[in-house]
């Protein structure tokens, strides 16, 4: 359970959407890029999947430098 870390952090500077494997998690990976954690979970945020620690940075250079790589696990409908 996380929620005493996730009180603790209070709310983050982003919530973005990712993938975890097959699924798409809207508003999952809560970022806090100025005290260098980022928490991949469900878009509840009742769930950690993941945790990221980094040297603290500002939320464009985590989005630009640290951020994951998702670009080839985007889902797509078929026929």
């Amino acid at each position: 359970d996380w929620a005493p870390l996730a009180a603790d952090l209070g709310e983050p500077e982003a919530k973005l959407d990712w993938n975890h494997d097959m699924l798409q998690m809207k508003g999952g990976e809560w970022v806090y890029s100025q005290r260098g954690i980022t928490i991949f979970g469900r878009a509840s945020g009742n769930a950690a999947i993941r945790i990221a620690v980094y040297q603290p940075t500002t939320l464009a250079e985590y989005k630009a430098s640290l951020r994951p790589d998702y670009g080839g696990l985007k889902l797509r409908e078929r026929p």
